[in-house]
């Protein structure tokens, strides 16, 4: 018996002027992300025989998030004390209250998030070798209960403009909105079995099969609060708030997925060898994201909107909607009562080839097809007592298919090498779930039936490694040990969808625009960057009113495509016979060749059509803003990076 454990703390703060979030803040308002993470994992494994082999795992995970804002000085300001802004009732430490001018930027302060989550874990696998079989069995629990502890309060004030009439200096708002949070504590609960065999069935033939059951129940109250689901989906008059601890959808006790795999070795000649895979499954995702929605359902959540209220609030109108079930709603959240755990079917084929010390190349078929994908739909006041619905729908499907040729050199003579060529399709109707779409029974989600969001036509990159030789003699010292290293990535563009915000009968949308005749959907000219930008004049609104998509197909067009080289040189030190001392300098975009970012494609942005960032910047700010940090992405400027590393 062999026994394990582990224990990890990872304490992570971030600093940021400006703020995460999908609103712009100003420079004077400090964003401030608390992250904690601390686990632990014990395991054990037990050879009751040599042909028998049990395998079990145990782990606690908890992590907390805390985001808080602030306002100070910087540039000059005037910050407002906390008492100009928060009610009597309400603290910056357990409330927010943010402020902003429609379209441009804003300022908030207070506790944005305070949120935590538990996890068990529990995985016994169980091997056992059986002449040509490899038998296993195996059990994955797993439990999470997030927690929503904050803010209590929330007051969002937008103003249109700074000095038009609905302007910050006249102190008339566009809208006021005060919500209450109660707190709540949510379980999740995840059972997996499966049982696979690996057969080998001649010397050529190899089998790997198996089955994976499934069972993921709808979530549930893990505190003295419960949840409440909806009821009426389908008939709008009489649509409301369910029962408390209903289950919010009925979750299926039949997702069986079964998985074949097959490697058969065509030719065996030493060296030569000719080897065909090909596998394929069935796998059943996870509603996690969805499920989120039990958070914001009554009486965790209430939402007061007011129209042209005057600044600051007054006290009579900074209250908000007492926390209950009685109605009126400003918006209900949940599941359709047809809803189904959304899965993906996958295969591949591959034939590889290898040439001795040259290396070996592989041609692969890959594809996943999705289906019963969630979608969000939103309908707008079903009855006097709900602002807004939004449901949960499995109408969304996917489908990917990808040719994927590769070349492996082995390390030889100092050199090794990896390049990979790629060109694939995705498709699919949304690319997030979160996206609000029409309602099914008046819009077709076939209509938005596209490329995806991150769908890349043909992906190219290639990697070496080289470690340069070491001369003899007296100029080892200086000439010895060094080496290049180099990375080549060339990309095609990725889709854009053009909308703008129209006003439908069941609420504001973004909807596509429709094509206008005779002309071009791009401009040339060296005035923008990438020397390209959409033309304004192909495209024209939906009018209010619409509830269908444009004539313009979603994500018909394209960005830029995005190409870098990555150097490194190296070199070690031996300081003994199990120590080195190894410098490094990395020249990320070592040509400085400039990539550029998607273009705007909201029509009512003073910059649609144009690209204004780097497409580095386009993946994402990185850190609570999500994306990828760009310090470390493709398409960023040429940068330099210096390490000395000790290897022991």
């Amino acid at each position: 018996m062999r026994i394990f454990g582990r224990y990890n703390i990872a304490p992570s703060r971030l600093r940021v002027r400006g703020g995460p979030g999908f609103r712009e803040l100003t420079l004077n308002t400090t964003s401030i992300t608390n992250m904690d993470t601390h686990t632990f994992t014990a395991g054990a494994t037990f050879l009751p025989r040599p042909s028998l082999v049990n395998d079990v795992r145990v782990n606690f995970s908890r992590n907390t998030a805390v985001l808080t804002s602030s306002i100070d000085s910087f540039g000059g300001a005037a910050p407002p004390p906390p008492e100009a802004l928060f009610p009597s009732f309400a603290r910056p430490e357990n409330a927010v209250v943010g402020i902003y001018l429609l379209d441009t930027a804003g300022f908030a302060q207070g506790v944005s998030a305070n949120n935590a989550q538990d996890q068990w874990n529990l995985v016994n696998v169980t091997s056992w070798l059986a002449g040509r079989h490899e038998w296993k069995f195996g059990l994955d629990y797993r439990r999470l209960t997030p927690e929503k502890k904050g803010p209590a309060y929330r007051q969002t004030v937008a103003f249109r403009d700074l000095l038009g009439a609905q302007g910050l200096q006249r102190g008339n708002t566009v809208q006021t909105v005060i919500e209450l949070y109660n707190p709540i504590r949510i379980g999740l609960d995840n059972w997996s079995l499966f049982a696979q065999d690996t057969w080998r069935v001649t010397a050529r033939l190899t089998l790997n099969y198996g089955l994976r059951w499934e069972y993921n129940p709808a979530p549930s109250s893990a505190g003295d609060t419960p949840l409440h689901g909806l009821v009426h989906i389908d008939d709008p008059a009489r649509f409301g708030l369910g029962a408390p601890g209903a289950p919010l959808f009925d979750a299926p006790k039949n997702s069986f997925a079964p998985r074949l795999g097959i490697a058969y070795q065509l030719r065996r000649q030493a060296g030569r060898e000719l080897v065909l895979r090909a596998g394929g499954g069935i796998f059943y995702d996870l509603q996690v994201g969805a499920v989120f929605s039990g958070f914001f359902n009554p009486p965790l959540r209430s939402v007061r909107r007011q129209l042209n209220t005057p600044f600051p609030v007054p006290p009579a109108q900074q209250q908000g909607i007492p926390l209950g079930t009685a109605g009126p709603f400003d918006v209900l959240a949940g599941f359709h009562p047809d809803f189904r755990v959304p899965r993906t079917y996958q295969w591949n084929v591959t034939l590889e080839q290898t040439w001795g010390g040259l290396g070996a190349t592989s041609a692969a078929y890959v594809a996943a097809v999705g289906r019963n994908l969630t979608r969000l739909e939103t309908r707008s006041s079903p009855n006097p007592q709900v602002g807004f619905a939004q449901i949960y729908r499995n109408l969304g499907t996917s489908d990917y298919h990808a040719l994927q040729l590769q070349y492996r050199r082995p390390l030889r003579r100092g050199v090794q090498a990896l390049a990979s060529y790629t060109w694939s399709h995705a498709i699919d109707e949304a690319s997030n779930n979160a996206v609000r779409f029409v309602t099914a029974e008046l819009a077709s989600p076939d209509e938005n039936r596209g490329s995806a969001d991150f769908d890349v036509r043909h992906l190219l990159s290639g990697a070496v490694s080289w470690d340069l030789p070491s001369p003899r003699g007296g100029w080892r010292w200086l000439l010895g040990q060094w080496g290049l290293d180099s990375l080549v990535r060339v990309q095609t563009a990725f889709p854009v969808d053009l909308f703008a915000s129209t006003t439908t009968p069941l609420g504001a949308f973004d909807l596509r625009p429709n094509l206008v005749a005779g002309q071009p959907l791009y401009l040339e000219g060296a005035g923008w960057a990438g020397g390209r930008r959409f033309n304004p004049a192909a495209f024209s609104r939906q009018p209010a009113g619409s509830l269908r998509q444009g004539t313009l197909g979603r994500n018909v067009l394209r960005g830029f495509p995005a190409r870098q080289a990555d150097l490194t040189l190296r070199r070690s030190f031996g300081l003994s016979e199990r120590t080195a001392l190894q410098f490094r300098a990395d020249f990320f975009n070592v040509t400085n060749t400039p990539s550029f970012a998607s273009p705007a494609g909201n029509l009512v942005n003073p910059f649609f059509g144009q690209s204004i960032q780097m497409f580095n910047r386009g993946l994402g700010s990185g850190g609570a803003a999500g994306g990828q940090n760009p310090l470390y992405s493709l398409g960023g400027p040429r940068s330099v990076q210096l390490s000395l590393k000790l290897v022991f």
